[in-house]
């Protein structure tokens, strides 16, 4: 669907040898990378302006850095943003009933060791990861998932709702890309369709795949994130419900779900937000589950009478960080000037979009932005039109959590290396 956000630090490498927290050696061949945490670079999918693109900025300074991706390539409805195996990898949808497509890019170096400039900008186009003309294409592609083994790409795909293109979640192989079969919905409660799409996914640290489902198009009344296995079952098949909001307390406010990720407290974040908005908002949330499914508290409510005037939308958690404090970056605009949209999501005028970073309390339901403060570190006026999804370099694009020094599945730099 449309959303996302991250924290930051700098990531390792595979292969690599720690020497000390925060840091990792790779060697390849005669070269040798040291990667630590430090410069937070994050990628925007930015919707809006004359050509869809991803921007970069660093969010500790608020600099402008430029366009990972060239006008050229032609983006359209860029869903969200990964970072595999010294590629960045970008989900396209498109604004009309074809299908999508998701692209990879190399990475510079400098993109790991915090040295990135606009010189480095834009990234060169690598081998598609899924073309629009594939055998098994994805109709609107929304996220990926990589499996802690590094293995397999899982792509979830929203369908078109009017349309013979169904939700589905597709496996191709992680390094040659080659289709790997669609995920096994049988025994699902709504199986994926074109009335139920497919959302992002995470994968927990049991090893299982948590992908967000929500009905199409502005239907807001179901919400649910369902599980499958991947690993004793190929390609994969749905073995449960982590939960739905059928029940009553914060999990009833889990709405058009999206942008799951496994925080390294052991919980699971994930945003809701309804298609008509209530005034005041309270229906654009961040929540938090436990592993048994159970909804623990409102992480942060975006619900102001001022913000829902304005218009503006948090666009999912795609961080968390260890203790009570969690760094949450926000991809934000200003949809009350927007007169356009594409397939659902508002095309606003040059400028209107901003990043936010949020300081949000794990242990303490908020009820208000007041409760929980944030940070504008990008302001609107600017280079950003209409943001949604975001990511760091040190995102792990297996549980979507920041991570420095990264564990399990870890990126590697060979072949950026020469």
């Amino acid at each position: 669907m449309k959303l996302t956000l991250a924290v930051a630090c700098i990531l390792l490498v595979a292969s690599g040898v720690k020497t000390t927290e925060g840091s990792a050696i790779d060697t390849v061949g005669s070269s040798v990378v040291e990667a630590k945490c430090g410069r937070e670079l994050l990628y925007v999918t930015d919707l809006g302006g004359p050509v869809a693109t991803v921007q970069v900025i660093d969010v500790n300074t608020g600099e402008y850095i430029g366009k990972a991706v060239d006008d050229s390539v032609g983006l359209q409805v860029p869903n969200t943003v990964n970072f595999f195996d010294g590629k960045m990898i970008v989900t396209d949808a498109t604004t009309g009933t074809s299908a999508g497509r998701v692209l990879s890019f190399d990475v510079p170096q400098s993109a790991y060791l915090g040295t990135l400039t606009a010189a480095d900008l834009p990234f060169k186009r690598s081998k598609d990861v899924l073309s629009s003309t594939a055998a098994v294409p994805a109709a609107y592609p929304d996220g990926i998932a990589i499996d802690p083994a590094g293995k397999s790409i899982f792509i979830s795909d929203n369908g078109i709702a009017g349309t013979s293109f169904p939700g589905q979640v597709i496996r191709v192989d992680a390094k040659t890309y080659e289709f790997q079969g669609i995920l096994d919905t049988k025994g699902m409660p709504h199986p994926f369709d074109v009335n139920y799409y497919a959302n992002t996914g995470a994968f927990g640290p049991d090893g299982l795949l948590y992908v967000a489902q929500a009905a199409s198009g502005t239907d807001d009344s179901f919400g649910a994130v369902v599980v499958f296995d991947v690993t004793t079952s190929s390609p994969g098949k749905y073995v449960k419900t982590f939960t739905d909001n059928t029940g009553s307390g914060c999990g009833s406010l889990l709405h058009r779900p999206d942008y799951p990720l496994w925080g390294k407290d052991g919980r699971l974040y994930i945003n809701g937000f309804k298609a008509v908005r209530n005034s005041p908002n309270t229906s654009d949330v961040v929540l938090a589950y436990g592993a048994d499914g159970t909804c623990q508290n409102t992480v942060i409510s975006f619900d102001t009478p001022a913000e829902s005037a304005q218009g503006f939308r948090d666009f999912g958690v795609s961080s968390s960080g260890p203790g009570p404090d969690i760094p949450i970056y926000t991809a934000m605009f200003d949809a009350s000037s927007s007169q356009t949209f594409v397939n659902g999501q508002p095309v606003t005028s040059p400028g209107k979009g901003s990043i936010r970073k949020y300081m949000a309390k794990t242990n303490v339901g908020l009820s208000s932005v007041e409760n929980s403060p944030f940070t504008t570190v990008f302001p609107a006026g600017k280079q950003l039109v209409s943001p949604q999804a975001s990511s760091f370099v040190q995102t792990d694009p297996s549980s979507k959590n920041y991570a420095c020094p990264l564990t399990g599945n870890i990126p590697t730099l060979s072949g950026l290396l020469g």
